[in-house]
Formats: structure tokens, C-alpha cells, sequence
């Protein structure tokens, strides 16, 4: 299925601008009713649902970049999976770190 693009609208008789940007140039404290209002006196066409989905939107485009730092940790092998003894033994140096890890399979050893 093919996707509506946003009419591009003018502001101020020079520059196209799309109606998206349009409504991400205002801040997002200003209410969706003000948007509408101004856009109105512009004579670009919008509603407050329109200004409620394109705020959300690049809410949702901001979390996900966001993310991206989270992105460069490595994984995490949880003690839940019922995978072999050295994955256990991964998970476990990945939640501990290696250091204390061998530290404590030392102590184990020497307790044994």
C-alpha cells in the first residue's frame, strides 16, 4: 500500500515547507489548537490529530536514536536459557564481570 506524502505548503509566500515541518517548527509545549490556529491564518490546512501524530512521530524517531548508544553493549546471556554450561558460565562473567568472575570460581576452586 502506498503512503499519503504531506502536501508541501508555503509560509510566508517564499519557502515550501512541508506541513510535518511545518508542525515541528513550532515548540511542543505550544497546544496542537495554537498550531492549527496560526497554520489557519497561514492558509495551510491541519488538525489537531495531524499535530498530535507528527509530535509523536518525531518523538518515537528521537527515542530510537536514542537507543543507538545501547546499541554498542554487548549482549546479555541470561541464566534462563537452557543452553550449554559454557553459556551459563558466559551469562554469568557478562553479569559479574570477568575479573570477579574468575575471582569466584577461584575461591571455589581452593574451597573444593
Amino acid at each position: 500500500m502506498r503512503k499519503k506524502r504531506a502536501k508541501k505548503t508555503t509560509t510566508g509566500g517564499k519557502k515550501i515547507v512541508s506541513k510535518a515541518a511545518y508542525v515541528r517548527s513550532f515548540p511542543v509545549v505550544m497546544p496542537a489548537k495554537e498550531v492549527v490556529a496560526n497554520a489557519k491564518s497561514q492558509g495551510v490546512q491541519l488538525t489537531d490529530a495531524y499535530v498530535y501524530n507528527v509530535r509523536a512521530t518525531s518523538r518515537a524517531g528521537q527515542k530510537s536514536s536514542n537507543d543507538s548508544a545501547t546499541k554498542d553493549k554487548p549482549k546479555r546471556l541470561t541464566l534462563k536459557t537452557k543452553r550449554r554450561a559454557e553459556d551459563r558460565l558466559l551469562a554469568v562473567a557478562t553479569e559479574l564481570g570477568l575479573a570477579r568472575a574468575i575471582a569466584v570460581l577461584q575461591a571455589e576452586h581452593e574451597r573444593s
